[in-house]
């Protein structure tokens, strides 16, 4: 990746990934995955994570 403050290449490393919650969207906060920059210690955001909306549909039946 390259760092978008100082142009250094750097490998993206598993071990040095972190969440970031940014923002709140509809009460419901945003994580975004991060990677300092080894020259600069720059943050570069790579990726929104996204959670998963599961919808429910319950069906009440009227019992007479």
């Amino acid at each position: 990746m390259k760092c978008k403050v100082c142009g250094k290449w750097f490998k993206l490393q598993a071990d040095k990934r972190y969440e970031e919650i940014k923002k709140e969207v509809f009460s419901k906060p945003v994580f975004f995955e991060c990677f300092d920059c080894p020259k600069c210690g720059c943050q570069n955001i790579v990726n929104v994570r996204l959670r998963t909306v599961y919808e429910i549909n319950d069906r009440v039946e009227d019992k007479e």
